[in-house]
């Protein structure tokens, strides 16, 4: 018999003059929408494990074992059923250093134990139901930022209608993915979420906000009732919001709220077509990999788009010589893979800024007939690019505290994501026998 609970804690930070942002500082002025650590526990009497989405940039490795050693300590679970998974919100709390962003080991105190809160709330809340999944394709909120150029090389943003774009760079994982459930009488009182598109869409708004999956929330609720929603982010390293082949200004509270209709309008019509289940069988397989940090970059400094100009010089040159201190002192980063299993359904999760190209590659490989790739989860593993896109340019290729694995990396990450989902498909066997 299946049983699941959901729950939710605050998550926002106190507002106070000290600067935020990523590329400039920046000091919040308000909170537009409270920030959430949101759970999902799902318990098939033997393996349990818990999904857990938070509007925040990133989340430390740190924070992360904290938040599941609290986990461990009150409920079943822990560390290797566990999946935490970043919204990357350009509106959320000090998570990173990184550019001109100084993370708040306060705040990472804060996140780690509201985690632990929700997750053992959830935990608490357990009651029997069911539960389905199902993809639903949409288009036209999201896009791949990088173009192929006229000169041959690869440039994130070029701007709007560059005369000198030739096509998109990359794809786009066109899917939102729903985990749903529903109760005895039943009613759906939540939804787990998997999309891929950057949260910054508000970032120009100096207020805490959850960006679109706020509004995702808020379009679910009017249409479902009033339902939890965990949101686990999909692979976006090359992936906003703006469409560089249109004159249009993809930014603000009001595209936000679009985005958010378009994705809820989405899930809500594949409901009628969920097939339900009182049993869910849960499983998980773990991977870890040692990377090593890369030495230099394989490509030139780009001269136009994002990551070029003197700004961005003085920046990249600051960054390098800081990761140039960390690899001298830790050559290797380790790299943690986990995939779990809800029924059908697999999701398999790593902390990078996964390119979509390489998450679609996973997704197709996958012994199972649905399968979700998270990013951003359990750790920040900095932007994952593709071997071409290193050696093609751009801003995401760029050594920084937020892009510093080794060229190999995207390739490692896919094969060891196969490497879970096959682990988990043949302990399922196993089981079934």
């Amino acid at each position: 018999m299946l049983k699941y609970g959901f729950a939710h804690a605050d998550i926002t930070p106190s507002l106070d003059d000290k600067p935020h942002g990523s590329y400039r500082p920046q000091v919040m002025t308000g909170v537009h929408d409270p920030l959430r650590a949101a759970a999902c526990v799902v318990d098939d009497g033997h393996r349990p494990l818990a999904l857990v989405g938070i509007d925040a940039g990133v989340i430390m490795r740190d924070t992360f074992v904290r938040a599941a050693e609290l986990i461990a300590q009150r409920t079943p679970l822990n560390a290797s059923n566990l999946i935490v998974s970043a919204s990357h919100t350009h509106r959320g709390g000090s998570s990173l250093s990184t550019f001109a962003a100084v993370a708040d080991p306060d705040y990472a105190i804060l996140v780690a134990d509201r985690i632990a809160d929700a997750v053992t709330q959830a935990w608490n809340n357990r009651a029997a139901g069911q539960c389905a999944s199902a993809s639903a394709e949409v288009t036209g909120i999201h896009f791949n930022r990088r173009f192929h150029m006229r000169d041959g090389r690869q440039v994130t943003h070029p701007g709007k209608l560059h005369p000198d774009i030739v096509a998109p760079a990359g794809p786009v994982d066109p899917k939102v993915s729903a985990l749903v459930f529903r109760n005895a009488a039943g009613a759906i009182t939540g939804v787990v979420v998997n999309f891929g598109c950057h949260c910054t869409v508000t970032e120009e708004d100096p207020v805490y906000s959850a960006d679109y999956v706020h509004y995702l929330r808020e379009h679910l609720k009017r249409s479902l009732g009033p339902i939890e929603v965990v949101f686990l982010l999909g692979a976006c390293g090359d992936v906003t919001q703006i469409d560089n082949l249109a004159p249009e200004w993809e930014k603000g509270h009001a595209h936000a709220d679009k985005m958010g209709a378009v994705l809820a309008r989405a899930i809500s019509q594949i409901l009628p077509t969920l097939t339900w289940s009182p049993t869910a069988a849960c499983g998980v397989a773990n991977q870890k990999l040692r990377l090593p940090i890369r030495p230099h970059d394989a490509s030139p400094p780009p001269t136009l788009g994002l990551g070029s100009g003197d700004f961005w010089e003085t920046t990249f040159a600051n960054e390098r010589e800081l990761m140039a201190q960390r690899r001298a002192a830790t050559p290797t980063v380790d790299c943690h893979i986990t995939a779990v299993r809800v029924g059908d359904l697999a999701i398999v999760a790593n902390g990078a800024e996964l390119f979509a190209q390489p998450a679609l590659d996973i997704q197709r490989a996958s012994p199972f007939a649905q399968t979700w790739t998270v990013t951003l989860a359990n750790e920040y593993l900095g932007y994952v690019p593709t071997a071409t896109a290193h050696f093609a340019g751009g801003y995401e290729p760029r050594i920084a505290r937020s892009s510093f694995l080794a060229i190999e990396t995207a390739q490692q990450l896919t094969e060891a994501s196969i490497r879970a989902l096959h682990s988990s498909a043949r302990a399922a066997a196993q089981r079934a026998k």
